[in-house]
């Protein structure tokens, strides 16, 4: 299939509970679900070159993120979904 039948994209992440327990209440602080707040802070970093309005730095700052540690929050995969397949089909694709 080429890039035109792709619909979306899907990224998985993995983290701790207690991360996203913490970045639901920033999202919820803000009147976000934790998907508007990802997809805000995407959207603004692809369009603008710049951070998201709500401080998403500030919340990786606090979590970590510039340590030498493991991130709190990694990306595992991410997949296509193509035109006329359903997300369970792309994930068994993408395996």
């Amino acid at each position: 299939m080429t890039d035109s039948n792709i619909k979306y994209w899907i990224y998985e992440f993995r983290m701790e509970e207690a991360v996203r327990l913490k970045l639901e209440s920033i999202a919820e602080e803000n009147h976000m679900t934790v998907d508007e707040f990802f997809t805000a802070t995407l959207e603004s970093a692809v369009r603008e070159g710049k951070e998201h309005p709500l401080d998403f730095k500030r919340f990786v700052e606090h979590n970590g993120a510039n340590s030498n540690e493991k991130p709190e929050i990694e990306l595992v995969r991410y997949y296509p979904v193509h035109y006329g397949e359903t997300e369970e089909e792309a994930a068994r694709r993408a395996e």
